[in-house]
């Protein structure tokens, strides 16, 4: 016990040193770089109807399609892209906790095993260690031809006081890291959810515009035959049948563009969720193409929603956390050890404790001779912080811009929605009419099947346009962010 009083009044006394000694100087001044924050964005603040229709988790099941939501939970639990960063999430967690555990007591146990052979010498011939051993254990001096196995058991504790932080920032650093790549797998994890909700949605509209498609086929065969009759009774010249030649060769393009687009997006769709093109389900046309009701403005609060401009700030954090760790480097250190040895020659030596030793090691480190050193790695850290707000306030800067970007195309995407909408029920009526008209034998059947074939390709574009608008709706979402708490940290 009085040993290990000993040791303890050493430390204090070591203690009592450093803090008396002078630390390195920090040499010039340095003005860190302001972040961006809404006094100079001047976004609005979110009204009550905003907060609202602000999307929430699961945002995509408001779209009622099974198939949808089946795709997106595979691809949220094996999609490969996001396995990927999930790993990354994990190294960086275990490269925090590593970190964590610099400010821990660290022991070690040796065990060394050593043997010499003696030969009509003398125990001078011997190492120190040996001697002492040998000495103390009333071997002769002169032990002729004599093989003496020496084993040697130390272990020892080291702890590093971290009186200025510097473990403790460098934790910090880590923790910040790894919630940033948190936030970014979030943002990856929007990203390919609005990925397969329009690439679902794409599909959805090639099957059902090839359906289209078919029934213009049919109505142009329909056509071109009702103008041969007229041409082979003498009735017109040939030219309409001509141009309804030259409609059906366009009319089968179109569908072989459609078959192409539709495999494109299949394999696309394939590879998000981990599968190949051959394993994914087949999908039926859309029932009914259902719209989300997503905020008609930008305000204020999409900085604390997106999760690209969360992993900005934690990124900030790190580096802040660097500079702090660079700056506890200017003042002294201590680490305390604590070690005890144990020699022994034979068994016996176990059971009567001989050949034992201890020590205490304390370290003080005096930074006073790297003054040079220390301040150009902490003007390197802090032009590492500069860059990183810098990189901050340019993401947020792209987020906001993002954000109204595809909140103008979601506005134009449902204009030209409500105006084709319009247009196909027109068409529909003209239609109809014009049918009527044929079957009271007022106008002949080329007329109604025109009015048909019209119909019919305003109804493919608006087919085109819910698809489009669909995927605008997700990229929105995503764009927006998820409500408006931030991630849990772990």
């Amino acid at each position: 016990m009085a040993f290990y009083f000993k040791a303890f009044r050493i430390g204090l006394g070591s203690l009592a040193v450093s803090a008396l000694c002078a630390c390195a100087v920090v040499t010039g001044t340095h003005e860190t770089l302001s972040k961006v924050d809404n006094s100079r964005l001047n976004l609005p603040e979110a009204s009550g109807n905003t907060l609202a229709q602000w999307p929430q988790q699961g945002w995509w099941q408001q779209y009622q399609d099974p198939t949808l939501n089946a795709l997106i939970e595979q691809a949220l639990a094996d999609g490969p892209s996001l396995k990927v960063l999930a790993t990354r999430i994990e190294a960086s967690r275990n490269a925090a906790d590593a970190v964590r555990k610099l400010s821990y007591p660290m022991g070690q146990v040796k065990v060394d095993w050593s043997g010499q052979e003696f030969f009509n010498t003398h125990i001078n011939g011997a190492t120190p260690q040996t001697q002492a051993a040998l000495t103390s254990r009333g071997v002769p001096s002169a032990p002729a031809d004599q093989f003496i196995a020496l084993t040697n058991i130390s272990a020892g504790i080291s702890w590093d006081l971290d009186l200025w932080g510097h473990n403790r920032a460098l934790y910090g650093a880590a923790l910040g890291l790894s919630r940033a790549q948190t936030f970014e797998y979030e943002a990856a994890r929007q990203g390919v959810i609005a990925n397969i909700v329009g690439l679902h949605a794409q599909i959805m509209a090639f099957t059902e515009r090839m359906d289209i498609v078919d029934k213009q086929i049919a109505t142009q065969t329909t056509l071109r035959q009702r103008w041969l009759e007229r041409e082979q009774a003498g009735l017109q010249p040939t030219q309409n049948s001509v141009q309804v030649d030259m409609t059906l060769a366009q009319l089968a393009q179109l569908k072989q563009s459609l078959t192409a687009q539709k495999a494109v997006a299949r394999a696309q769709l394939a590879a998000l969720i981990g599968q190949t093109p051959e394993q994914l389900v087949a999908f039926s046309p859309a029932r009914n193409w259902q719209t989300l009701n997503l905020p008609q403005e930008i305000p204020a609060q999409i900085l604390g929603t997106r999760p690209d401009i969360a992993a900005a700030r934690e990124y900030i954090e790190a580096s802040t956390q660097q500079v702090n760790a660079v700056k506890a480097e200017f003042y002294p250190n201590i680490n305390i050890g604590l070690s005890t040895a144990l020699q022994l020659l034979s068994l016996q030596d176990i059971l009567d404790f001989r050949g034992q030793s201890a020590a205490v090691k304390p370290a003080i480190t005096l930074p006073i001779f790297n003054t040079i050193q220390l301040n150009a790695k902490l003007r390197q850290q802090q032009a590492q912080l500069d860059n990183t707000i810098a990189q901050y306030n340019q993401t947020v800067f792209q987020a906001v811009s993002d954000a109204h970007q595809q909140l103008a195309q979601y506005r134009q995407s449902q204009a030209y929605l409500t105006a084709q909408a319009r247009i196909v029920k027109d068409n529909q009526t003209l239609t109809d009419l014009s049918a009527q008209r044929y079957r009271a034998g007022m106008t002949p059947q080329m007329e109604s099947l025109m009015y048909q074939t019209a119909t019919l390709r305003e109804q493919d574009a608006l087919i085109m346009g819910y698809a489009m608008r669909r995927a605008q709706e997700a990229r929105l979402a995503s764009s927006l962010g998820m409500g408006f708490a931030e991630l849990v940290r772990n």
